[in-house]
């Protein structure tokens, strides 16, 4: 591969010789597992919508459910002060991403920062919430992905693969965070050395993302050495936030009022190959 080899690879690599060991497999997944499940505490790119139900890539349908590597993800939480208009949706009034939850604070762009972090603010609070028992802002997963349902995921593949972004909304959180448990403390694998299966629960009234273990990647290490590469490339693309060019100040026509969701008509749509 052209590729120059990973930094974060070469340094494990460079470790094992210093200490004239040399790690099997499972020992260095162990490793990388460490860092995805630190950030799951226990207790702009192409981006797919489930908006509607079903997951959709530029308009066009993609498969239930979704066989994917994720590459890696962040938090993300995003507070409106604007109803939702699907003819006109409006940017967060604030918000903030970060690959760690404890350090989250509103981004520097937010046109109206709520509070000095995000563990402080009211927003952030149970109970807050227009409608039930939760958060006022909505805590969020932003997760990285490229299509796993293909003949063959090689070094090749996993170097050139599409990647696509996919937010998971706080309905699926619980359960995102117990299968990163599962993977990163129960089988000791970070999340790109494995296929993920996400699908969306038919009988929720909101949607709910739920991620299963579909198996896990050969053990190849030039494989690996190509998915830690595509991890470092988007890291900082995963990281972008909200395009707030558009955002207006509400006003008592447009200010966020309490609603009862009303579920989005199905229109006839193309399948993506993703």
């Amino acid at each position: 591969m052209a590729a120059k080899k990973s930094k974060d690879l070469a340094k494990i690599k460079e470790s094992d010789k210093a200490m004239g060991v040399v790690k099997d497999y499972r020992q260095e997944m162990a490793e990388y597992a460490k860092d995805d499940g630190a950030r799951e505490p226990a207790a702009a790119g192409n981006n797919i919508s489930i908006r509607g139900g079903e997951f959709t890539l530029g308009g066009e349908v993609v498969g239930d459910p979704m066989r994917v590597i994720v590459l890696d993800y962040v938090f993300e939480n995003a507070f409106y002060d604007m109803k939702y208009d699907k003819d006109n949706p409006s940017p967060p009034a604030c918000f903030a991403v970060s690959r760690n939850e404890k350090d989250m604070a509103p981004d520097e762009s937010s046109p109206k920062p709520q509070a000095a972090n995000c563990a402080e603010c009211e927003n952030n609070q149970f109970g807050t919430a227009d409608v039930g028992k939760g958060k006022a802002c909505k805590n969020q997963r932003r997760l990285a992905l490229i299509n796993a349902d293909v003949k063959s995921v090689d070094e090749e593949y996993a170097a050139s693969a599409e990647v696509a972004f996919i937010r998971l909304p706080p309905s699926s959180l619980k359960l995102w965070k117990g299968y990163v448990r599962k993977l990163t403390e129960g089988l000791q694998l970070p999340l790109f050395s494995v296929v993920t299966e996400l699908s969306i629960d038919p009988d929720s009234e909101y949607p709910v993302i739920i991620p299963s273990l579909g198996n896990e990647l050969p053990e190849d290490r030039d494989l690996i050495g190509s998915l830690v590469e595509r991890r470092n490339e988007i890291a900082s693309e995963l990281l972008i936030g909200y395009d707030v060019s558009n955002y207006e100040e509400p006003t008592d026509r447009k200010s966020k009022k309490k609603a009862v969701a009303i579920p989005a008509k199905k229109t006839e749509k193309k399948r993506s190959k993703f």
